[in-house]
């Protein structure tokens, strides 16, 4: 880790101001059509943990960890500041935020490996052992942040549902509550995850590429 200085504290500071921002401020970070919350917090996630990377120099799987739990306790305040009929669901703590702790630490092993491989790339370009660019080896950067937002999304949405779909029926067993589990976990999958996947692949790529670009 690199000596902490101001400006470091201050550039994670606003974007732990700006997630807990989206997290209290309705239609901000969730937004919430019916029984269907869309969130936006994955990207904050993806970006607060790539910030801590090329600021800090933290490594990836930490900084994968701190925001996946970040993230999940976003989501437990976000339903207790606006209970609706899914509230009894992510009130609990296996539902909120163990999955996104899980996903945290997935996607920062990843991007961790991945940055290794950039990394390795970029010193063979740098250092002319590479005379013809290769069209990944110009793209490189790009298609790594891709991968890793796609990811994110899925493994967001993977954890929540498969925890939804086969824990919850465990713990809750009043019949309509069993059912509302099961309704609501095929309507997240029809309704959340194409969008949030997209605005994460069209997004984090070029604020990982500003952000390094600042620092690195």
């Amino acid at each position: 880790m690199r000596n902490i200085t101001t400006k470091m504290i201050t550039i994670n500071s606003i974007i732990i101001a700006i997630f807990l921002l989206f997290a209290l401020v309705p239609w901000l970070g969730y937004i919430t059509i019916g029984p269907v919350a869309l969130t936006l917090m994955h990207i904050l996630f993806l970006i607060g943990m790539y910030a801590l990377y090329v600021t800090m120099n933290l490594n990836l799987i930490w900084g994968g960890l701190i925001y996946g739990l970040v993230f999940g306790l976003s989501s437990l305040i976000q339903t207790l500041i606006s209970p609706g009929i899914t509230s009894f669901i992510f009130i609990n703590t296996v539902f909120s935020v163990v999955p996104r702790v899980l996903m945290g630490l997935c996607v920062g092993v990843l991007a961790y490996f991945l940055t290794k491989i950039s990394n390795k790339i970029e010193t063979k370009i740098y250092t002319n052992q590479v005379i013809k660019l290769t069209w990944y080896q110009q793209h490189y950067l790009k298609i790594c942040n891709m991968i890793i937002a796609f990811t994110a999304a899925t493994l967001n949405t993977i954890f929540v549902l498969v925890f939804m779909y086969f824990i919850g029926p465990l713990i809750y067993t009043n019949p309509d509550q069993q059912n509302i589990f099961r309704m609501f976990t095929w309507l997240i999958l029809a309704t959340n995850y194409l969008p949030e996947m997209t605005l994460a692949v069209a997004i984090f790529p070029s604020v990982a590429y500003a952000l390094r670009k600042l620092y690195l």
